[in-house]
């Protein structure tokens, strides 16, 4: 008895041990546990259905444990590791993505006498389609491996097509199948389903499947695209995994590793600092009066969000749902947007919030209280309830705390109100006074983004405003309410109803704005293009771009900061020819004067052509187009040499492309009819004479102390010193020094510093 269980403890030690070795895999470790054969089973299925394992692959990209216990119950081949197999796809679907040319082949190796279990689950509507199709690429390889069970295969699909069952796409997918299996014997019931339209024709054609049954080599076709479970444990397969790793973006988090590698220099800079050392956000606070807390509640809030998150996707993707989340995506509708992901989260965001399915009261979020309340613990119960209350609302980033999170302020439930938004990635990619539309997660002391976001630059801030007051006062003449009410609650309430239609109305205006041209005085397009780099020794790199004539210094208090002015005859010109077409033509000059200074070649001002930062031993370079940057990155090479180490991260983005680490790309953007821009039928006609001003006066006019004197249509005609003594005009006069601030890639240079003095206005 002793023996037995001995051996039996050193088999599930192997066993582990072979399991956790991630990427470090060997072939023959993974042979020796099949040869072993069913008495691993049990041990494999353990690991395959603790939850634990999957949050752990999750957070840690080399860790590969569950997908090595799921190819190997498919080497072993044993049917009764069926049920594990299919309990993982249908769960885990998503974390299966590096296995994925694996799958069918691992369910077809368990499924040898088990064909109608794989069956069932393919052809069950009630299932969610990408297990049936999943089940039905495992029978084509079944077909192939075991040719017995091929007929009754066959037998159950051509029923399923002659069968009741309306659902084209499905069907379609079913004649690929008996296509793939070379079912010649049953092209009369092909041609039937095709015939009375049973086929969803963009699935698969009539043409296709005759041309594929005259091919005389399908069953080596099927050889060769077959994959034994075995394999995926070659030294070449892995080694493409960790390739890959090293080059794909880590799909939890959605940043680069270049970001990752940012994110630990800051890390590294926050665990090095002492408590009653200066914050290392340059605030002139002690560390711990001031980033130390927010760091500390970030960390114990975070399992705690990530729970409540897998609870309630764990719902959602429940099969019990599938009618309501297909409702879901009917209401949402894309209608002819290019699916991107930041669409995909805001119709997730959306869809848990806001949408109430048909025959319910609650909206999803809500039910997950309800039904999922023995799987948390009363504090996240009150969690839940309070992003259950949150809704979708309009916010400007003011203030940027890099590494740490970022200051964001109300622009229309409650106006004025800043709220600190606790998150380093995208610390480290916004820009300031982005515009995000979003809903926030309240944790106390700091606060998250919940999910999806509409990014916008600051000069369409008055086109969303003027969409929300044009969209609630149709909402409020909708439900009876008066005109001119104005309650908070009743805003909430609407925009938790009209949630989906503000969303495409801010992607629409925001897709209007992308139709203008902007040019540098080169006559290249704008583009915001960014580089960051390792130095080998900050202090030198700041001394020898300090002694280059091509460069100008102006430091704050709170960094190492050039101008770069001089570009001689580095930067290329574009000829009128080669510009595009169809879109007006706006030309950015950032030219300034500077104080005080006697130097001739200064007095008529200076070009900015691009700029450099020094922070945290990394040199941060940003131009507004890709042919100043390519210039100033080589001009940078050869003044510093050596002393760049590393490329950490490069990043180029349209104006009209806000990306950030919360993924949020634009969808593509089409010239839109001529009438779209008309006066008459734009969005934002309001918006008009803010943006002429921002445009004509404050880009294409020299930024210096003559502005401050001249008169500005979107002031009233006044100047900007007599605005900024009427109490009617001072909010505007503030949008276009922000509007100003944000088109200048959050170099804020001396002069908005000097402009905002001049005008007594204060700092955020």
């Amino acid at each position: 008895m002793s023996s037995d269980r001995e051996k039996r403890k050193k088999l599930r030690s192997f066993v582990r041990k072979v399991i956790n070795s991630g990427l470090d895999i060997r072939l023959e470790d993974a042979k020796k546990v099949v040869s072993i054969g069913k008495e691993c089973l049990p041990i494999l299925s353990e690991f395959l259905r603790d939850e634990k394992n999957w949050e752990t692959m999750a957070k840690d990209p080399n860790n590969i444990s569950p997908l090595i216990a799921f190819c190997l119950i498919g080497a072993i081949g044993a049917p009764e590791g069926l049920d594990d197999i299919t309990y993982s796809v249908r769960k885990h679907m998503d974390d299966l993505d590096p296995v994925e040319g694996f799958i069918s082949s691992v369910m077809a190796s368990c499924a040898d006498g088990r064909s109608e279990t794989l069956l069932d689950i393919a052809l069950n509507p009630e299932l969610d389609n990408i297990e049936r199709m999943t089940c039905l690429e495992a029978l084509v390889d079944l077909s192939f491996l075991n040719p017995d069970s091929k007929s009754r295969i066959e037998t159950r699909m051509v029923e399923y097509l002659n069968g009741p069952s309306v659902d084209p796409e499905m069907k379609g997918i079913v004649v690929s199948s008996l296509t793939d299996m070379n079912s010649i014997a049953y092209l009369p019931e092909i041609e039937k389903a095709f015939s009375q339209k049973q086929i969803d024709e963009k699935v698969i054609t009539l043409d296709f499947v005759n041309r594929e049954f005259a091919d005389e080599n399908r069953r080596d076709h099927l050889k060769e695209m077959y994959q034994p479970p075995l394999s995926f444990f070659e030294p070449s397969y892995i080694q493409s995994l960790v390739s890959e790793e090293e080059e794909d973006l880590d799909y939890e988090s959605q940043i680069s590793e270049e970001i990752a590698e940012l994110r630990k220099n800051f890390d590294r800079m926050f665990r090095k600092t002492g408590k009653n050392e200066p914050c290392p956000c340059y605030s002139g606070k002690k560390f711990k009066d001031c980033c130390l807390p927010l760091i500390d509640e970030r960390k114990r809030i975070d399992p705690i969000e990530d729970h409540l998150r897998n609870v309630i996707m764990e719902y959602v993707d429940d099969p019990h749902n599938k009618k309501s989340r297909e409702e879901g995506i009917e209401h949402f509708d894309f209608g002819d947007m290019i699916v991107m992901e930041n669409e995909v989260q805001l119709l997730m965001d959306w869809y848990v919030h806001d949408f109430i399915p048909s025959g319910q009261v609650n909206s999803v979020i809500e039910d997950v209280i309800v039904k999922k309340r023995k799987d948390i613990t009363e504090n996240e119960v009150r969690i839940l309830q309070s992003w259950s209350e949150s809704v979708f609302n309009l916010y400007t980033v003011i203030s940027i705390k890099k590494g740490i999170g970022y200051t964001v302020e109300d622009l229309y439930l409650n106006p004025g109100k800043k709220i600190f938004v606790a998150d380093v990635s995208s610390s480290l990619l916004l820009r300031k006074y982005e515009l995000l539309f979003v809903r926030v997660y309240d944790f106390g002391v700091i606060n998250r983004f919940a999910g999806g976001v509409v990014n916008a630059p600051y000069s369409l801030k008055h086109s969303f405003i003027t969409i929300l007051n044009d969209s609630y006062d149709r909402y409020l003449k909708r439900h009876g309410y008066s005109t001119d009410s104005g309650d908070r609650e009743t805003k909430r309430k609407f925009l938790k109803e009209e949630s989906r239609n503000l969303i495409f109305a801010f992607i629409e205006s925001r897709k209007m704005w992308g139709n203008k041209r902007l040019v540098t005085p080169e006559g290249h397009d704008v583009k915001f293009c960014n580089g960051v780099f390792q130095l080998k020794s900050e202090r030198m790199a700041i001394k020898l771009i300090s002694s280059n004539n091509s460069f100008l210094r102006s430091d704050d208090e709170r960094k190492i900061f050039f101008n770069w002015i001089d570009a001689g005859s580095r930067i290329s010109r574009s000829p009128p020819s080669s510009r595009g077409e169809g879109k007006q033509e706006l030309m950015i000059e950032n030219k300034v004067l500077i104080p005080g200074s006697e130097d001739p070649k200064f007095k008529d001002g200076v070009t900015i052509y691009g700029n450099v930062e020094i922070n945290a031993g990394t040199l941060i370079i940003s131009t507004v187009s890709e042919e100043r940057y390519a210039a100033l990155k080589a001009l940078l090479y050869e003044v510093l040499g050596e002393q760049i180490v590393k490329n950490l991260m490069e990043k180029f983005t349209e104006p009209e492309d806000k990306e950030t680490d919360l993924d949020e790309p634009l969808e593509d953007e089409g010239d839109e009819p001529e009438s779209a821009a008309s006066e008459e039928d734009s969005e934002w006609p309001s918006n008009e004479k803010v943006r002429e001003a921002l445009e004509k006066e404050m880009i294409l006019m020299n930024y210096s102390r003559k502005w401050l004197d001249e008169k500005i249509p979107a002031l009233e005609g006044k100047t900007p010193r007599e605005a900024s003594k009427d109490p009617n005009l001072k909010e505007k006069l503030r949008d276009l020094i922000r509007e100003f601030e944000y088109n200048n890639i959050d170099k804020t240079f001396f002069v908005i510093p000097m402009i905002k003095e001049e005008l007594g206005i204060e700092e955020d």
